[in-house]
């Protein structure tokens, strides 16, 4: 009986507390405190005018913002309506759109999306019900690859198809109940000719005091012949450095060229390279949990099955 007891008050507290637009802080627990040095965040909150549905916006103690939506109930447990998701910078200090979607009567409904820090959008997926089910899209910022496919009761399900920036398929998978039983690339990758990795290592040499266990990530095109074209830096170090990583990149004759349905082809790709390490950063593209297909380099030939 006092658990229940307890539990209305904190009901009407929380009513009184809302009734105006209120700064509430929030501990690391996430219940209500009016001690700000035991919180982690704080929420603004303001009943709308001639409505029963309040508006919370809540910040970090750097006063960047996580969240703002709108609740049916002062305490704040039945969201309803359009929510935003913010990501605070590496310094806290502000933040930038992450995810945008929307609940009914406390659970998600209708069309989400991410977004990466440029504010392009990086997935797009829908809710009935609080399930996923429904067009399932993933964009990769980097590579321009863009994936497609359906999600049913919470599973990607039926055909996933990607296409790379020019609209041309580059692979795609059967799945039954989130797992692969079928896939089939049309375009093959292009392959390192030469060790690229021993390759930039010995043109960088001269800067090893500086670059030894760093990371450096460069997209370039490659040409039909199988040369580096474009190279541009993604991040990297001085302008001197990034010079000289360009300079050994360009007109590099470094891959055997990629094809698609045996015709070679041109491609855009990135590689993030451990500097005067052994061991390669390059990734390959996954089908994981959530289907994230955001991985720095975008060769096709490998697919992981996993359960989603």
């Amino acid at each position: 009986m006092k658990k229940y007891i307890y539990l209305f008050a904190l009901l009407m507290i929380s009513h009184q507390l809302f009734a105006q637009t209120k700064k509430v802080y929030v501990t690391k627990s996430g219940s209500y405190t009016a001690n700000s040095d035991k919180a982690v965040s704080y929420l603004l909150v303001q009943q709308l005018s001639g409505d029963s549905a309040y508006m919370a916006k809540q910040y970090n103690m750097n006063n960047a913002l996580l969240v703002k939506g709108t609740y049916k109930d002062a305490a704040l447990t039945i969201p309803n309506g359009k929510f935003v998701y913010y990501t605070p910078d590496d310094n806290s200090t502000t933040s930038y759109i992450a995810t945008v979607g929307y609940f009914v009567n406390g659970k998600r409904t209708g069309n989400w999306s991410e977004f990466a820090l440029n504010g392009q959008t990086m997935l797009e997926y829908s809710f009935e019900n609080n399930v996923l089910n429904g067009p399932y899209k993933t964009f990769d910022a980097v590579s321009g690859i863009r994936g497609e496919g359906n999600m049913v009761n919470g599973k990607l399900a039926g055909d996933y198809k990607w296409y790379n920036n020019d609209g041309l398929l580059v692979a795609g998978a059967q799945l039954e109940n989130g797992k692969i039983v079928k896939k089939t690339e049309y375009m093959k990758n292009a392959k390192e000719s030469i060790n690229l990795h021993a390759y930039v290592e010995q043109k960088l040499k001269k800067y090893s005091s500086v670059l030894y266990d760093s990371q450096f990530t460069v997209k370039y095109d490659i040409d039909k012949d199988g040369k580096i074209t474009n190279p541009q830096i993604v991040s990297g170090y001085t302008p001197e450095i990034n010079a000289a990583i360009l300079n050994a990149l360009s007109n590099l004759n470094a891959y055997k060229p990629a094809t698609y349905n045996n015709a070679t082809i041109h491609q855009k790709t990135s590689e993030t390279f451990n500097v005067f390490n052994t061991i390669s950063m390059a990734s390959n593209y996954r089908i994981n949990q959530p289907l994230r297909i955001c991985n720095i380099n975008p060769p096709m030939h490998s697919f992981n099955s996993t359960t989603l």
